[in-house]
């Protein structure tokens, strides 16, 4: 894997597991071939739209997005919004990952940890695979990017459309 899909990957791992919340979206362009996020805060009359390093879009770039989201229809417009886990499914997710390693002497801690984790929370295995246990912590990022790469895949083939990570 590239520096580049492995960036990619993980910026789909944050917007996949992105709570929903109003005024925060995350798309995929067709006709740039990019993805990025758009954010609305209660108080602004216009979105802002971001690039993946969330730099905010301007100028021409900016207009060009505005315009076409202003259409509403995914197929003329070229732009396709990325779905998001549900807190269930992030826990299934986790739990999957978890289990066969049952009887690991942190297995316990981990299981309570997705048990109680939150909607507005990414992958909550993020934040409690410490960096005392390397070989879990790099299993889990593998398993968890591999699992992003499917659901990558498995939305763009559902949704025909031709995403590549590797630009």
């Amino acid at each position: 894997m590239t520096n580049l899909e492995y960036f990619n990957l993980n910026w789909l791992a944050n917007a996949f597991t992105e709570a929903r919340r109003p005024g925060k979206h995350f798309y995929y362009d067709t006709h740039s071939k990019q993805f990025f996020s758009v954010k609305q805060d209660a108080n602004e009359d216009t979105p802002r739209f971001y690039n993946m390093i969330d730099l905010e879009m301007t100028g021409a770039e900016y207009d060009d997005l505005f315009f076409r989201c202003l259409t509403y229809e995914e197929t003329t417009n070229g732009i396709t919004e990325l779905p998001r886990l549900k807190e269930a499914e992030k826990k299934q997710l986790q739990w999957a990952f978890l289990a066969p390693f049952d009887g690991n002497q942190y297995h316990y801690e981990y299981h309570k940890a997705v048990e109680h984790q939150t909607d507005d929370e990414g992958f909550i295995l993020d934040q409690v695979i410490v960096d005392d246990d390397p070989a879990l912590k790099s299993l889990w990022e593998s398993y968890k990017l591999a699992t992003v790469y499917k659901m990558m895949t498995s939305f763009a083939a559902m949704e025909g459309l031709d995403i590549d990570l590797s630009v």
